[in-house]
């Protein structure tokens, strides 16, 4: 009896331990994707949004350092019954350095093919040019089947606080500091018109 009560005990530490872990690892966000528009020229479909950081990340990133955020601009059929059906995405990744004591700001974007990398003056301009995304083309509705589709724009920052492979090992703790996304309003193809649905 006295074992079994031990043995017991034990394991509501550990599973309070592990619930406390849990608890004391999720983060609130406040980052946030924001003004999604969709554009069509003919068969091509284009996005514009922007993106903004909450109060206490913006202030970890004057004191100074590097913050990493990879945008996805996915393009989704929507299905009733069935899960909704990856077309096509762009991955752009956007790195911002600040050094407060040099006064330098630096970002770069990397597209899967082209790398930019710019100098501003201050902190507000270079946020304004690294999270405002204007007419970024997502795809060429030119031969896909008829359906209903619609714009998908996720912005996600991976924590460099733990090393990934304590993620790997123990899943409940979290790999990103944030992910957040927002869809488009859905719009119709039916190979001769696109027709945004309200």
């Amino acid at each position: 009896m006295y074992l079994k009560t031990r043995r017991f005990a034990r394991m509501k530490i550990k599973v309070l331990t592990i619930l406390l872990i849990f608890v004391l690892s999720q983060k609130a966000t406040g980052a946030l994707v924001e003004d999604l528009d969709i554009s069509f020229n003919s068969t091509e479909v284009y996005a514009t949004f922007s993106f903004s950081l909450n109060q206490g990340e913006l202030e970890t990133l004057k004191r100074g350092g590097q913050k990493e955020i990879i945008f996805y601009i996915d393009l989704f059929r929507r299905w009733e019954i069935f899960p909704d059906e990856f077309i096509t995405g762009l991955k752009v990744v956007r790195v911002l350095y600040v050094d407060p004591m040099k006064k330098e700001f630096t970002a770069t974007s990397f597209d899967g093919n082209t790398l930019i990398e710019k100098r501003f003056k201050g902190l507000e301009s270079m946020l304004k040019w690294a999270f405002t995304f204007k007419e970024v083309k997502v795809a060429d509705l030119k031969g896909l089947p008829e359906g209903i589709y619609f714009v998908k724009v996720t912005a996600e920052s991976k924590t460099k606080k733990i090393p990934s492979i304590i993620t790997d090992l123990l899943i409940f703790l979290p790999s990103r500091e944030f992910r957040v996304s927002l869809h488009s309003p859905p719009f119709k193809w039916d190979k001769n018109e696109i027709r945004v649905m309200k």
